[in-house]
This record gives structure tokens, sequence and C-alpha cells, in this order.
């Protein structure tokens, strides 16, 4: 469409009155009438859509208010010379220029991601290039380490010794809750470095299956083919006969740490006086090969395996033998709190009823902060503290208790002071017996919550932390 034919109804006397209608480039051509004599009638006016006006018309154009300032003026001044094709070039020129600023946008943008893509392609091409170089011109050194043992390189031969089994691991004091839900139970623990294990144990025909319901349960998931059977192999392996041992010795499982001796935490989930003597009876193949933790009526003797009862576990049974016993019990840590404010001596003397020779401390009973405080009929506040030691090293191994029943739930990752005064009184009376303080039930999620509760229990002096995720406990990244 030509200039010239887009003009109409323009008399010499002005274009008050009449409509003038202006091409409207679109990129490609002047292809559209615009409407701007509209302007020159309401300058002052902000233009609105209607519904009849076409998409792109001037009064859309012009809806900027720095657009509609300049259209204005133009429109003012051409009335008085009575150019009126000069404005509407000028306004068909803004357009052309508000497109172009959009597509050189566009482009930038575009140009912009390109650019980005190449540089992380030719990142990565050079990472790939310089792995190749390291390969191919790798020093002596690195390549003796990456060939070390293998057959007819450096070290042939070298590589393997008979306690190699658990190199390079170093123990934690972490507890494998629930173990048994590990792919693979018992080994995934010991690689992550952890000197506890948690098996749940079911009494059904003579027979004790592992799970944490019955549901779970298998012929084939035991407590001898889950943890018996593989601590005898694996301690065969620590324990090698040659020409360089006595066949006395008494390595654990870890063989940057021989002495470390592994807990296995039993939790009898059926009765505990019928089920208690079948745990007592399939220990015997560690017991025969002397490779248990026992009390020998006078002296607590380390071994490489620790066995401890909790769940069902009956106390009765457990103290039956005055003179040996080879497995220990779980105490109640919640019956254990001391005020934290008196200073208590953790070196005790005891007798060979297990008792301790100042029994008394001090000779006043313990008190439990009130949140720890049992109601009777009516209704006083009783302690249920014990007022003598019976728990201790003679016959007890931890002292446990569900942080959420004797701690409360934690708000935000942080502990009241009465929360605190709580497992401080815990860990000192748990400590003066001489017992190791677990506590399980922790928060496990958030993480940050779950972090944060893992060093106040770190900080406060807990020996064994109950753990989930063993990745995340091992790795050291909460601390």
């Amino acid at each position: 469409m030509s200039h010239s034919s887009t003009w109409a109804g323009l008399n010499e006397g002005g274009i008050e009155g009449e409509h003038l209608l202006a091409p409207r480039y679109d990129g490609d051509d002047f292809d559209e009438e615009l409407d701007v004599i509209a302007l020159v009638q309401a300058p002052r006016e902000r233009p609105v859509p209607d519904d009849d006006m076409p998409r792109g018309s001037l009064r859309n154009v012009s809806s900027w208010s720095w657009r509609q300032m300049f259209v204005n003026m133009m429109l003012r001044r051409a009335q008085k010379r009575g150019d009126i094709l000069g404005v509407a070039e000028s306004v068909a020129m803004l357009e052309k220029r508000g497109l172009g600023r959009r597509r050189m946008v566009v482009r930038y943008c575009c140009m912009g991601a390109f650019v980005v893509l190449v540089a992380l392609a030719l990142i990565s091409l050079v990472s790939m290039i310089m792995s190749l170089v390291t390969l191919v011109w790798a020093n002596d050194i690195q390549q003796v380490i990456a060939d070390w043992g293998k057959h007819g390189k450096v070290g042939e031969g070298l590589s393997w010794w008979p306690t190699s089994f658990s190199r390079d691991i170093t123990p934690i004091p972490c507890h494998s809750h629930n173990d048994y839900w590990r792919r693979v139970p018992l080994y995934s623990a010991l690689r992550q470095g952890f000197i506890s294990v948690e098996a749940d144990v079911w009494l059904f025909d003579n027979e004790l299956y592992v799970g944490h319901d019955t549901s779970s349960l298998t012929r084939n998931r035991t407590l001898n083919s889950l943890y018996i059977n593989p601590l005898v192999d694996i301690l065969t392996k620590q324990n090698p006969s040659t020409e360089f041992t006595d066949n006395n010795t008494r390595n654990g499982v870890f063989d940057t740490d021989p002495g470390q001796s592994l807990v296995l935490l039993i939790d009898l989930k059926t009765n505990g006086q019928e089920t208690w003597p079948h745990v007592i009876a399939q220990l015997e193949p560690l017991r025969k090969r002397n490779w248990l933790t026992v009390f020998d009526g006078t002296t607590i003797v380390p071994g490489p395996i620790t066995v401890v009862g909790t769940g069902n576990t009956p106390f009765n049974l457990v103290v039956a033998n005055q003179t040996y016993r080879d497995a220990f019990f779980d105490a109640p840590l919640d019956t254990m709190w001391e005020d934290p404010g008196t200073l208590v001596s953790n070196l005790m003397t005891w007798d060979v009823n297990g008792m301790a020779e100042d029994e008394k401390f001090d000779g006043r009973p313990f008190q439990l902060p009130p949140s720890r405080k049992r109601s009777t009929s009516d209704g006083e506040a009783t302690p249920i503290a014990p007022l003598s030691d019976t728990y201790n090293t003679t016959n007890s191994y931890y002292a446990s208790a569900s942080f959420g029943d004797t701690v409360g739930r934690v708000w935000r990752g942080h502990l009241s002071d009465e929360q605190l005064n709580i497992i401080r009184g815990q860990i000192q009376g748990a400590h003066r017996r001489g017992l190791k303080v677990r506590y399980w039930d922790l928060p496990s999620w958030p993480i940050g919550k779950r972090n944060r509760v893992w060093n106040i229990l770190v900080r406060e002096g807990i020996d064994i932390l109950n753990v989930d995720d063993l990745r995340a406990a091992s790795g050291g990244l909460w601390g």
C-alpha cells in the first residue's frame, strides 16, 4: 500500500472533525491504517483500548506515558504546520523502534544462553582431556599405587594380610538402630565403623527370628544366620592361626583397633522369661571361642563381642548367676537422674555382689525434676529413681531411654533449660554407675533438627549415638 492512498478526508481548512488514517509499520511494510486524529482531539487523555479498536492501533501503541507525550507533541506541531504525513511517519518509526528493541532483547537472551552452553561444553571437554592426560602420562608413584598387589606388578601378593578384613575402617561411637533393616545387615554398619548393632528377635518353634514385627519374619532370617555365624566368620579371620600367633588372640572386628568390642544389642520382642534362655544358648559359638565380654564374679573381662539384652529381657535372669555372666542388661536411664549441679566421681569400686561401696552417695536420695516424677493415688509426686545402685557394670552395659518420652519434643532444634537439665542429670547418674548412655527415638527429620540434637547429645557426654542414617553419622558433616 502506498502512502498517498492512505489519506482521506483532509480539508484545506484543517483536520478538525475528520479522521486521518496513518500507516502502521508491522515489521515488513506499512500495511495497516491507524486513527491518529483522535489524539489531536483529546491529547491529554490517556487512551484506553476498546473492543472495536484493531490490535496494534495508535491508541494501543501509545499506551506508555512517554510515547503518549511524544505523539501529542508531534500532533500539535503538525496541526500548526498542516503536516499530518510527517506525524504518521514519526509514529510508524516509533513503533518500528519499539519492535526492534524487543527483537534485540530476545536475540541477546538467545545468544547469552548459547554462550553459556558452549562454555560448559568446553569445560567438560577440558576436564576429559586432562583426565586422559593423567592416565597416559601418570608419574611412577601414581602407577605403583594404582597397580599395587596385582599380578606381575610392584607389590604382588603384598596387599593382603590375615586381618585385612576391616582395613582402613576407624571405629566410631555409633549404634546401628534396627540394623536388620539394612540391605546388608551387620556388614553395612561395620563398613561405616559402627561399634554397636541391634537385632529384634522373636521366639517361634524354639528358633529366634529377626525382624521388626511378625509380618517381616522369614524362616531363613534368624539370629544365627544374620549375626552369630557372620561374627564367627569375621572373628576367625581377625584371629588367625599362624606361625606368628599363639592361638590365644582375642582381636575384635576392627583391624585398626583390635581392642574395640562390638556390642550386639538383642531386643526381645516375645516373652522374656521364655526367650532369654534361647538367646544364651545361641551365643555358644562365640562363648566356646572365648570371644564374649564376661563378668567372672569379681571383674569384667572385655571381649571382642559384648552382648546386651533389651526390650523384654528379664533382669532377674540376667543376674541369676552371681559368679559368671556373658550377657548384660540395658538399664533404664530414666530412673538414674541426679542433680547435675552435684560433683560426682566416676571412679567407683564394686564388691562381688555388684553394689557400690558408698552406695548411698553422700547420704541423700536422688531427686528427679518434676517432669520425671510419678504421681501416687493421693496426688503426691514420688521419685521413681532407685535409692541403691541396682544397675552397675557387673550386670549392665547400656543405660537407655526414649528421647521423646524422657526429654520431650524439640522445637526448631533447640532444647529448653529444663530439657538440658534432664539430659545432664541422667548422664551423670549413668556414668556414676559406670554405664554407657544411649538415647533412642531421636528426631530424624528435618535433617537440621536431627543434626542439632546429635550435636547437643555428643556435647553433653552421651557414649553412643543411636543412628538410622549410617552415612550421615559416619560422614561427620553434622558435627
